[in-house]
């Protein structure tokens, strides 16, 4: 049995060598479909951020700062990141932009994050259009300072960063996609030289025969190539049992 999946690996690591030019073909042709139709289906997404910064007390009410505060501060940006992302919130967002995207759109491409160890918020904001997505970020900024400690009591924030127009979009990554269909491709023709390989039940030598059967050989017939000389004719004959070649010539 292990000779036999060794010789198995052995004519398919062969099969592929040999056919390896229509590997490098097929993951050529899916990779340039993989990138046409990144550029006619998918569309662009942009996406920018703002940035938040949390305190548990109203500004102006203490003078100092306890490690008590900043630790509640801390907590208190898991509350803040709740809030933007709540429907309410969202309405007041999309009531500002004119109505030009829904309250649900916006929270499809809302993510937040708290910057570990910090009383920062990071707002960010995703859309096929970057001037919206800036004003949308924008909006989230100027509107959280205000809504969110009628909820939160006795909280206050402000804004760190304001959003940037993106220049350049993040999604879809041509390089990603490209890759993944040369792989898909290569991949593809790969899977059908083993499947071919284990289809295959032809006898091509006196090894392929001892697989099957437990007769004993008692002989085989050589092959024999003809190649024109100027006196006669030159035979080749290539046995299984012996690699170097033997030649009869005939005159």
């Amino acid at each position: 049995m292990d000779n036999a999946i060794e010789l198995n690996l052995r004519e398919l690591f062969s099969l592929i060598v040999r056919r390896l030019w229509l590997i490098v073909l097929s993951a050529v042709v899916v990779a340039a479909m993989a990138y046409a139709y990144t550029a006619k289906f998918v569309t662009p997404l942009y996406r920018t951020s703002v940035t938040i910064y949390v305190n548990n007390t109203i500004y102006g009410e203490k003078d100092g700062i306890s490690s008590n505060d900043l630790t509640t501060s801390q907590k208190l940006v898991a509350t803040y990141a709740q809030v933007i992302k709540s429907q309410s919130f969202l309405e007041k967002v999309s009531q500002a932009v004119d109505n030009q995207i829904s309250a649900t759109q916006i929270g499809e491409g809302l993510t937040t994050k708290s910057m570990s160890g910090t009383e920062m918020l990071s707002v960010t904001v995703s859309n096929a259009d970057p001037e919206l997505a800036t004003k949308i970020a924008n909006v989230i900024a100027e509107l959280a300072p205000v809504e969110v400690p009628k909820i939160a009591d006795g909280s206050s924030a402000r804004v760190v960063d304001y959003a940037m127009v993106p220049t350049s979009p993040y999604s879809p990554s041509y390089t990603k996609n490209v890759t993944l269909g040369a792989c898909i491709g290569a991949m593809l023709v790969i899977f059908i030289l083993v499947i071919q390989v284990l289809l295959d039940l032809h006898i091509k030598g006196e090894e392929d025969l001892r697989k099957y059967s437990n007769a004993p050989v008692l002989g085989h017939i050589p092959h024999y190539e003809a190649t024109g000389i100027t006196t006669g004719y030159e035979y080749e004959s290539t046995t299984a049992e012996n690699d170097a070649d033997s030649k009869v010539v005939v005159e």
